[in-house]
């Protein structure tokens, strides 16, 4: 096992970049105490020898339901209220880092504004805020965590480990680490990773510490963010999390008033997550105390059903795909709510607020899912129709925070609405609420995509579609409106109209030069060849081009420098085996003999060299190719002449 150990003033990581199912003790030096913003963060690729069944409470038969529909009840613990609002802040930033970076670098809070003055006068290199709302804009959206009740325990026990053993770190006094206490806890872990802070004055400067990561040396170790955010495209991907937050303590010198531990873990499940909530104060967000228990969520097509707990949290396993219908009902709420929403293989948070003097509940986005790259400049809006919903207004901006709208349409009476004009290589955020007689119901939480538009069509010119060619060189032309959108072209040209087989297929890489140019000897005469052009950039391919046709006329011999006293003969023809093309020169040229099928395809290149005036046969030999038809091109040191051989049984 290969361990790094970083130490600073600030946070601290213990990353694990060797998997091992051993995990010896390691003994990790005493982190000196210089500022309240001390913290640390350990991740580890450890898989465990066997699974866990965390959450499993029995079974539940829902009310008229057959045999065939009775539920496992699932259970993810009993999160307090502050952990659960800790769970909303995290999957908050994992669904939009822009907008969280934007909320953490505009902040003022006090303790958080005094990290940032602390820390700059430390070391120029920590975060700024202009440095933070920069980083957060490249981070990608990444699915909600669901509470563990396994972790949620290790959890637990590490922060009243520290608390009464009064020290921050990792491991315990009796030298266990995360991994080893999310194993004693039940949690059968594929991954495991560890937050840890013992100086919180706050919920929100907690978290905004962790997603901070003060005190790192340099921009490439973010331990406490990159748990939380997952943003390495190779790093750890977790779905699950525990959170462990404890008063006690009189901070400084020692623990207090807040100790936090944050475990983090993948067991190889995925959940439909959320939180059901009466939305007192009107926000559109979860705050400490407005949770409602005891609210029964039911998934369609799944095979658990959860309650919510104290503070309001749920999550349901699911391994299904495509749409689903999640319902919220009893626990304070008046009447069943249901949502529709997309599963494809990820966490999905679906929430439920309370009808709050009758104002609608807070819509469900469905299309485009989060974080998803759209190729094409136009979007396809589509949320969950809200009850009792009369009209819907959607908002979509550049902007993370939505502050600037490009669109709001607040007169939509289906839950859908489609926009044209989307710009290339631009992040887009977009959110709805509903509306009935009593007002305006919550916004939904801001949703993601990215625009890489794939290159426009390409519109040929040259040549026109059905000329015959004759013997000339030919040179075939195209434009694409937005040359800019293009890394390069692809040119195919077939003798079938439906391009089964290509007789000729070339990338061109340099988008400059929209042209492709092929010799008048390279055709067969009286063959009809088409063709077409895609265009191609990092996002993929254009639709095909619209297809031509050109028909290749006879060849004629018209170089003086060498001539074809009398015209080729093949004899015989049809023939059964064997044939002999006849010719004679006037003058010495170079001689060569190619063959091709009826699919345009080279199948035999005979070179005779320099042959001197004289008449001369070439035989060949066609007893092993199949029946039909097919072409000479004999090359007469600058002319061609072609002509059809027919083989028959």
């Amino acid at each position: 096992m290969i361990i790094r150990v970083r130490r600073f003033l600030g946070f601290a990581a213990v990353f694990l970049l060797h998997i091992s199912l051993t995990i010896p003790s390691i003994t990790v030096a005493q982190q000196r105490i210089a500022h309240p913003m001390l913290g640390a963060a350990v991740t580890q690729a450890h898989r465990a020898a066997s699974a866990s069944s965390d959450g499993a409470q029995g079974k539940e038969k829902l009310s008229g339901a057959t045999p065939e529909q009775t539920l496992s009840v699932y259970s993810h613990g009993d999160p307090t209220a502050e952990e659960q609002y800790m769970l909303e802040l995290v999957n908050r930033a994992r669904a939009n880092p822009p907008a969280e970076g934007v909320l953490i670098a505009t902040t003022a809070d006090a303790d958080i504004s005094g990290e940032f003055t602390y820390w700059a006068g430390q070391d120029a290199n920590e975060p700024s805020r202009s440095k933070i709302q920069s980083d957060f804009s490249k981070y990608p959206s990444r699915p909600p965590l669901a509470f563990n009740s396994s972790l949620l325990k290790a959890a637990h026990n590490h922060s009243q480990d520290m608390l009464a053993k009064n020290y921050q770190g990792h491991q315990e006094s009796d030298g266990s680490w995360p991994w080893d206490r999310a194993k004693t806890a039940g949690y059968g872990s594929t991954y495991v990773g560890e937050n840890a802070y013992c100086y919180g004055k706050s919920i929100w400067e907690i978290d905004a510490g962790f997603l901070i990561d003060f005190g790192s040396p340099n921009d490439t170790v973010l331990g406490h963010r990159e748990n939380v955010l997952n943003f390495q495209p190779s790093g750890s991907m977790y779905s699950e999390i525990g959170l462990g937050i404890i008063h006690g303590g009189t901070g400084l010198p020692n623990v207090g008033p807040i100790i936090t531990t944050q475990d983090f873990g993948d067991n190889g499940k995925t959940f439909v997550l959320g939180v059901v909530y009466d939305d007192q104060n009107h926000n559109g967000f979860y705050d400490i105390g407005e949770g409602l228990a005891g609210a029964t969520i039911t998934v369609s097509g799944g095979t658990y059903t959860a309650v919510t707990s104290t503070s309001g949290g749920y999550a349901v396993p699911y391994s299904g795909s495509g749409t689903i219908t999640v319902t919220a009902s009893g626990g304070g709420l008046a009447a069943p709510i249901s949502h529709q929403v997309q599963f494809n293989g990820e966490n999905v948070k679906v929430d439920f607020t309370k009808d709050y003097a009758g104002l609608p509940a807070q819509v469900q986005l469905v299309l485009p899912i989060g974080d998803t790259l759209v190729t094409v400049d136009t979007a396809h809006f589509v949320w969950g129709a809200v009850t009792g919903a009369t009209k819907y207004r959607i908002q979509l901006s550049t902007d993370s925070t939505l502050k600037a709208p490009i669109l709001t349409d607040s007169l939509l009476t289906t839950p859908k609405k489609t926009f044209v004009g989307l710009r290339d290589s631009v992040t887009y955020y977009w959110r709805v609420q509903a509306l009935n007689a009593k007002g305006w119901g919550p916004y939904s939480p801001i949703e993601s995509f990215r625009v890489g538009l794939v290159p426009n069509t390409v519109v040929l010119v040259s040549p026109a579609d059905g000329i015959n060619t004759g013997s000339s060189d030919v040179t075939f032309t195209w434009q694409n409106p937005n040359p800019s959108n293009v890394t390069a072209y692809w040119f195919e040209l077939s003798t079938s109209s439906k391009f089964s087989t290509l007789y000729r297929s070339d990338t061109l890489y340099d988008p400059t030069i929209p042209s492709e140019k092929i010799s008048g000897t390279d055709f067969l005469p009286g063959v009809t060849y088409y063709w077409r052009v895609f265009a191609v950039n990092d996002n993929g391919w254009s639709a095909s081009s619209a297809v031509r046709h050109i028909v290749a006329g006879s060849l004629s011999v018209a170089d003086n420098s060498a001539s074809v006293l009398s015209p080729v003969s093949v004899s015989p023809n049809p023939t059964t085996g064997e044939t002999n093309i006849r010719f004679s020169l006037a003058t010495t040229s170079d001689i060569s003999l190619k063959v091709f099928n009826a699919l345009g395809e080279e199948i035999e290149s005979i070179v005779l060299g320099k042959l001197s005036p004289s008449d001369y046969c070439i035989p060949w030999n066609a007893n092993n190719r199949a029946d039909g038809a097919y072409f000479y091109q004999l090359r007469v040191g600058k002319q061609t002449q072609t002509g059809r051989i027919v083989v028959i049984r």
